[in-house]
């Protein structure tokens, strides 16, 4: 059955990209401009739906109240607030009515804009050819962007040139060489099943990668498992952050239920950003040196610890 976004923005033309986005994907997007017309027609689609994406910053309707209505009437599909600033406060109040997800306008822009422009170089992973969000650091010094079958140079030296505990963290082990067929899955992400998205930085003489984030589905239906890696020297600049909202994002458009990552226990960095994004820690989990965390994208339950 052909699954469908819905999207609340009084701005016509992002719906019109994100339909002509999704198109390759066989997911329909229907775009609203007005709270009531979106409200009359929405129920009767709500079992297609993938997501919502609501604008918050809208002078013809609050989309938090239209979040907030939402939820008491006991809606279960992901829900993304879109917000044209970053402010922890919207964030914060947005997570406890019940959003799954906060994004910032200007990412969500670059993001299909950038596609639309035909960077594309893979049909495979056209929904997310490039974006650019508003950075942590100085804005022309790194691009956020989709994984393309070309950079798998990018990818080894990536890897490579982490720290041996920044590889252990990640892989678990210190191999500083990707096995042939992990560097071509990593490279050739198949939308929605995986994802991933880079940060490069130009270095004067050509790109070098500084980090990643990416899911991929697992055996369990609904279940992606997520990783994000920054190289040492960009860490602690908020681009891990900025990562994992881009797969949040882009897992909750493909019909993601669940995200779930496995991260070492010595890894307090990983961890403290999982909870702060508010990932709930698996108790249960059997291996006492890892933590398995884990975001629920549907099920609309509200957060009062956001």
């Amino acid at each position: 059955m052909k699954k469908c976004v819905h999207i609340l923005d009084t701005n016509a033309s992002i719906g019109e990209k994100l339909r002509r986005a999704l198109s390759p994907y066989e997911i329909d997007v229907h775009a609203y401009s007005d709270g009531t017309a979106f409200l009359d027609d929405y129920p009767g689609e709500r079992e297609l739906s993938n997501c919502i994406i609501i604008d918050a910053n809208s002078s013809s309707f609050s989309g938090l109240a239209m979040l907030r209505r939402l939820r008491a009437s006991n809606e279960t599909n992901p829900i993304v607030i879109v917000t044209s600033t970053n402010h922890r406060n919207l964030r914060r109040v947005a997570l406890r009515s019940g959003a799954t997800e906060v994004i910032e306008k200007p990412f969500l822009d670059r993001f299909l804009d950038v596609q639309l422009a035909g960077d594309t170089q893979s049909e495979e992973t056209d929904f997310t050819a490039a974006s650019q969000p508003v950075s942590p650091v100085n804005e022309d010094e790194i691009t956020y962007r989709v994984i393309r079958p070309d950079d798998a140079d990018l990818e080894t030296s990536f890897v490579r040139n982490l720290s041996d505990s920044s590889r252990h963290f990640r892989f678990f082990s210190g191999a500083k060489t990707l096995p042939p067929q992990l560097l071509y899955d990593f490279t050739h992400p198949k939308y929605p099943e995986s994802f991933a998205i880079i940060v490069v930085t130009n270095n004067g003489k050509r790109e070098v990668q500084v980090g990643v984030g990416r899911y991929s589905r697992t055996k369990v239906p609904g279940v992606a498992e997520y990783a994000v890696v920054v190289a040492d020297d960009w860490q602690g600049k908020g681009i891990a952050s900025h990562l994992l909202h881009a797969v949040t994002f882009a897992a909750t458009i493909g019909g993601i239920c669940t995200l779930e990552g496995v991260i070492l226990r010595t890894n307090t960095k990983m961890l403290a950003l999982a909870r702060s994004l508010q990932y709930r820690f698996d108790e249960t989990y059997d291996d006492v040196t890892v933590v398995r965390v884990v975001k629920e994208l549907r099920g609309g339950i509200r957060n009062e610890d956001a």
